[in-house]
């Protein structure tokens, strides 16, 4: 199990996560796997999606919060501590570095470097944000094949896991079985494990 930082017991301290990506990359599905693993460490957790325009493709974002005691707010999060961007083109600049909070870290799917990142992030007054950075999509590749459009969300459960330190791999593993068919779990799990080492702070 992973402890959750000091005084994360009250709802004004519980750690909220925002998935931004497309209908059909499985976003929503990722936080759910998100809470289901952060449940099997022995935290109280909470996702929920947001849609726009339900259809493949579009932006989609998807919601997840974790806490060592109740969660009784089920508001959307209008200020995260952790972003994943699945997709660089699921959300606009504003959207995302703005309402961050102090010192919070993002996590981007893309062939860029996070100190390229972190200048772009400046323009939006946001020094304080930490960034890390992989190629999600090539993983996408490496590991399923060629599809329509890059089965990325898995992956990035792997890199949230090494960004942020709250959640551990082998409880991603454990979390997957509730929503795949055995025959797609191991490679799942190698998307998850391969983004974990992947993964690039700047």
């Amino acid at each position: 199990m992973v402890d959750l930082p000091a005084g994360r017991g009250e709802d004004r301290e519980v750690i909220e996560i925002v998935f931004y990506g497309r209908g059909g990359q499985g976003s929503v599905t990722a936080v759910q796997i998100l809470a289901k693993a952060a449940f099997l460490e022995g935290h109280y957790t909470q996702a929920f999606p947001k849609f726009g325009i339900e259809r493949r493709g579009a932006p989609v974002s998807a919601f997840c919060r974790i806490n060592d005691g109740p969660i009784h707010t089920r508001a959307s999060i209008e200020h995260p501590d952790y972003a994943i961007v699945g997709d660089m083109m699921a959300v606009q600049p504003a959207a995302l570095f703005v309402p961050m909070k102090a010192n919070a870290r993002i996590i981007f799917n893309t062939t860029k470097s996070a100190d390229d990142l972190g200048r772009y992030a400046e323009r939006w007054g946001r020094k304080d944000v930490r960034l890390f950075t992989l190629n999600a999509t090539e993983i996408s590749r490496r590991v399923y094949g060629e599809t329509s459009i890059p089965m990325t969300s898995v992956a990035m459960l792997g890199a949230f896991c090494a960004a942020s330190h709250l959640v551990g791999t082998d409880s991603v593993a454990r979390a997957l079985d509730e929503f795949f068919a055995p025959g797609v779990i191991q490679k799942n799990i190698e998307a998850v494990r391969a983004a974990y080492e992947a993964m690039r702070e700047g």
